[in-house]
């Protein structure tokens, strides 16, 4: 595990792309970077971030307890107005036709926490969010871990 200062110059403590084949990056919204994470994406690796609160995504698809939502190409700052307090599984897109990543849209009085990944929704279990929430609540800025296969 790895712990580094909340300062200005996170991103430079990211880890080089290419070690994280096989291996899921936790990081906290201070290290958020999109092409970033293509990188890891196209090397083999997963990323599991806390989004930043500016991000605003098209949603390609969303669900509620399991039941999918007409919500296609909405753009995600406006889900709050028709959806208020209910948590949200999301695909997002930033780019046209740019990658897609799985976002939980879970909202919070203060600010709405939204993990962004590139795991498959299978892989992204209720337990393993509940930890990885615990792991900032303890203020563990990042964290790589070996994916089972």
């Amino acid at each position: 595990m790895d712990t580094r200062p909340d300062v200005d110059t996170e991103l430079a403590f990211l880890p080089g792309r290419h070690t994280l084949e096989n291996t899921l990056l936790l990081a906290d919204a201070g290290y958020f970077d999109l092409d970033y994470f293509e990188q890891i994406s196209q090397d083999g690796g997963y990323f599991l971030v806390r989004a930043n609160k500016n991000i605003n995504p098209t949603v390609t698809s969303a669900y509620y307890a399991g039941v999918e939502l007409k919500e296609n190409n909405s753009k995600l700052k406006n889900l709050p107005e028709k959806w208020g307090s209910q948590p949200l599984e999301l695909t997002v897109r930033w780019k046209k036709n740019g990658s897609e990543y799985m976002l939980i849209y879970l909202p919070n009085e203060k600010r709405p926490v939204s993990p962004v990944t590139n795991l498959k929704e299978y892989s992204l279990t209720l337990m393993s969010y509940s930890i990885y929430t615990r792991l900032f609540e303890k203020s563990i800025i990042f964290q790589r871990a070996r994916v089972m296969e």
